[in-house]
């Protein structure tokens, strides 16, 4: 997708993305040998059910991203989305079915009354998992520090980007962006764990 399409939130996941294919379109083909790569190792659901995620999260930044399409169908935004991303995995659902004329059932938008925006959550969440798995519940001495005094007693009385750090103190790559854009954290070791160079 064109850089102008990325907002912060998505940035971390697009400079990933960047480095398995350095254009500003983006191949099919690098995406499709990452599948293959974590298919032959037994890991195929993982890697279908994160690209799933990341297509959701791509459908919602080019919908409500800083520059959003003037067509009013959504379909069309959907199959535009479907083209750019052919032959990456098969889709849950496709990008350009709609339950009713003009809808896409991605864009329910119960994330306003509900948990915000589910699938950025899920990516930021397996982020920050591996992460935290890889250093610092290794050494299983650590472990009961970082999980009962920094991971279970703030509860939700940090703010989250603050709650990030706590997990990785003298970390400054732990989360990425700035005060003005937005926090995200940073995928460098889930794509280490999934096989993908980052």
């Amino acid at each position: 997708l064109p850089r102008r399409e990325k907002n912060a939130a998505g940035e971390g996941f697009a400079e990933a993305l960047d480095r398995v294919d350095p254009g500003r379109r983006r191949s099919s083909s690098n995406l499709q040998e990452a599948v293959r790569v974590l298919e032959r190792e037994g890991r195929r659901n993982a890697a279908l059910g994160l690209l799933d995620q990341a297509r959701l999260a791509l459908l919602d930044q080019r919908m409500h991203g800083e520059e959003p399409p003037l067509e009013e169908d959504p379909r069309a935004v959907g199959r535009e989305l479907e083209e750019t991303l052919r032959g990456t995995a098969p889709p849950s659902a496709p990008l350009d079915a709609a339950a009713e004329p003009g809808l896409l059932p991605h864009l329910r938008l119960q994330h306003l009354v509900g948990y915000p925006g589910t699938y950025y959550s899920y990516l930021y969440a397996q982020c920050v998992a591996s992460r935290l798995w890889g250093r610092q519940l290794r050494d299983a001495a650590r472990a009961t520090d970082v999980l009962r005094n920094r991971l279970l007693e703030p509860g939700g009385a940090v703010l989250p980007d603050l709650y990030v750090r706590g997990l990785f103190p003298g970390d400054p790559r732990a989360l990425l962006g700035d005060d003005d854009q937005g926090y995200f954290p940073n995928p460098e070791d889930l794509l280490l764990e999934l096989g993908i160079d980052a």
